[in-house]
Order: C-alpha cells, then structure tokens, then sequence
C-alpha cells in the first residue's frame, strides 16, 4: 500500500459527478458517485437487535444512555424491519424510513447502522467479492478529510486486499470514503452522513454483490436519492 503526495488520480471523481443544486432538492446517487456505470446498488451497514434492551415500543428518546451499554445481538435486515413497521422496500428505504415511520424516533432495541463505516466482515466480503473485477489492478483508496485524524484529504493505491490494512493507520478513520479500480469499472462510496454505502459498476458486479449471504444489498440506479427525506411512500398505520 502506498501513499500518494498527490489527489490527481481522485479528478475524474470530482469532475464526473453531478453539483448540488442551489436550490436544495435532495441529494442523489449522481451527486455522489458519477452517473457513468451499467448498474448501482446500496449496501445496508448491519443492523443489530440487542440483548437485554427495552421492548421495541421503547425509543432512544424515552431511555437515552440510562440503560447502560448493551450487547449487541441477532443481526435483523432492514428489509425485516421494513416489513414489521408496514413498509414496502424501495430504492429509497433506509433506516430514516422507518424513524420516520415511527414517529422521529429510533426504538432503542435497534443498535448499529453505523454512518460512515462499513464495518470489518461486510469490508471483507467486499473484498472477496471485487478481487475478480479487479483483474490485477491496483485501487485507488481516498480518505475525505472528515475521515482523517489531521482533517487533511489523503490518497492511497494498492491491490483490493491491502485495503484492510487502512483500518489500523491512526492518520485514517475507518474504511476509505471512496476506492476504485484503474480503470474506474467501479466505485464503492461511504459518506459520513448515510447509514449505508453507494455503489455503482457492472451488471455482474452489482448481481454478484447482491447475491452475497452477508450483505444485505438494495438495489438502485443513478436518480435514487439517498438523504434522509428520500423516501416518500405512505406512512400510514403499519
């Protein structure tokens, strides 16, 4: 893994996506990752019911820190809880879906979906499942500078599996704001306000990441908006 004295090789990231408009209409896929691949999709950051917590009528706002730390559990989907509050799966659904659903709240039985972070096994499987996209290639790894601990954008290259390796720096927090191959076939993107990582690449790509057993993907296309306001289905009575 090196590190680059330069940001050049990040360019065609900043010149392809698409500006946020003056006038705030949500923020986009296209916004964040350039509208120039075959297929997208979002990979959900896992979710936990933890043990020993409130029943699920209970919210954070209702006990806030007074019930101490407690052990994360069973791993539930979003798409589980998406169907327990009476929600369809969309592009847009996320876990503002169903806080929004709930009343503006999260129910304190609910713990990760960590903004920013795609967390170690979900980065592995990642790992796993790029190396063949890769053909050989180095990637490019680049860190936004609210991911650094000298809030100074930085720039690493090196093959797919030495991206692990980024998690033990100090100067770095967590997994890279983006990475991509030289020949820029695909582009992983974790921003440090969505519970959830964007992805744009080829067919086989995205139909590859979907089939995994451990990510929970969610498929979407370059127009999918992802802020928190993004999903307007009817929050009726579930």
């Amino acid at each position: 893994m090196n590190k680059r004295t330069d940001l050049e090789a990040f360019n065609w990231i900043k010149e392809q996506i698409i500006p946020l408009p003056e006038e705030w209409r949500g923020c986009h896929f296209y916004n964040l990752i350039p509208p120039v691949f075959e297929a997208y999709c979002k990979i959900i950051h896992p979710i936990y019911r933890e043990l020993g917590a409130p029943d699920d009528k209970v919210t954070w706002r209702e006990t806030g820190f007074s019930e101490g730390y407690l052990q994360p559990g069973e791993r539930i989907t979003l798409r589980d809880l998406a169907e327990k509050y009476g929600l369809r799966e969309t592009k847009e659904l996320g876990m503002a879906s169903i806080v929004r659903k709930l009343g503006g709240d999260q129910p304190r039985y609910l713990s990760g979906g960590e903004e920013g972070i795609l967390d170690y096994k979900s980065l592995n499987q990642v790992v796993e499942i790029i190396k063949p996209f890769s053909k050989n290639m180095n990637c490019y790894f680049y860190y936004n500078l609210l991911k650094t601990t000298d809030y100074e954008d930085k720039l690493f290259e090196g093959k797919p599996d030495e991206m692990k390796h980024l998690l033990g720096l100090q100067e770095v927090c967590g997994n890279p704001s983006y990475f991509w191959p030289e020949d820029r076939s695909w582009c992983f993107y974790s921003d440090i306000d969505l519970d959830f990582t964007l992805v744009g690449g080829s067919r086989k790509l995205i139909d590859a990441l979907m089939a995994d057993d451990w990510l929970e993907c969610i498929e979407t296309d370059a127009e999918t908006r992802v802020d928190d306001a993004a999903d307007q289905q009817e929050m009726g009575e579930g």
